[in-house]
């Protein structure tokens, strides 16, 4: 089957216009991102000042962060504004609480999908941190290379996450995505690193050369999480653009 090819400015400009246009809508979602960020930050902070008396505690606490957050909260969470990105697009008038019940019965496809794209991103990591994170390594910073990596990754399974909350769910949701971006795949990851890794990579390179104390990381964190969220919902509008002009494209 033949593909058009994205035009890189065309979707640029779109999805400002989108973001422009329903910037005081996607607040809330913005709102919730940096709250939820900001306490794995603060977390992080405690358990580097020894807030917590045993380490027990400290890994306790972390456990509680990773399994409310990333696991119970998570799914739904960010299936739900692809859903409200998309039902705006469509000029629906629907509320952030509204796309978020509609993710009923897609948390688990969510989870196992996550789950697969872990399995098969494993032996990269794997691969990296024994060559780049050993001593006498020429560059001993795995993030380095670690950062570009996970870029090339989103950009292959870039539409696998907007398929499992905006399509039939079922078998081949991962090969669905692949097919959506064949033919696209330097396109799509210049819009992953022109709207994530480009504000990643300077902080990580400023975060190892300034951060000299738990109060200053959490300074930076925050700061970053402040950034981060204006730029991750700009981020989704842009995913759920390509989405559907790579959908619409194929029918």
């Amino acid at each position: 089957m033949k593909f058009r090819k994205l035009k890189l400015g065309e979707i640029l400009t779109e999805s400002w216009a989108f973001y422009r246009a329903n910037f005081g809508k996607l607040t809330v979602y913005a709102a919730i991102l940096f709250l939820g960020m900001s306490l794995s930050n603060l977390n992080t902070y405690l358990n580097a000042t020894m807030f917590y008396e045993t380490a027990v505690w400290r890994v306790f606490s972390s456990l509680i962060i990773l399994v409310v957050m990333w696991i119970v909260i998570a799914p739904k969470f960010f299936m739900a504004i692809y859903i409200y990105i998309n039902s705006l697009s469509d000029g629906e008038d629907i509320s952030f609480k509204q796309a978020y019940r509609r993710t009923k019965g897609l948390y688990w496809w969510y989870v196992g999908t996550a789950l697969i794209l872990g399995l098969i991103a494993l032996p990269f990591v794997i691969i990296l941190i024994l060559i780049f994170g050993l001593p006498g390594s020429a560059i001993n910073n795995p993030a380095f290379f670690m950062l570009p990596a996970m870029a090339i990754f989103t950009a292959v399974f870039y539409l696998v996450f907007p398929s499992v909350a905006l399509s039939d769910v079922g078998d081949g949701l991962i090969r669905k995505s692949l097919r959506l971006v064949r033919g696209n795949i330097l396109r799509i990851l210049a819009l992953v690193l022109l709207t994530s890794t480009i504000i990643a990579l300077p902080y990580n390179i400023l975060f190892n050369q300034f951060v000299d104390s738990p109060l200053t990381q959490l300074k930076f964190a925050t700061g970053l999480a402040l950034v981060n969220i204006f730029v991750s919902t700009f981020a989704d509008v842009v995913r759920i653009t390509v989405y559907r002009k790579l959908t619409m494209k194929i029918k």
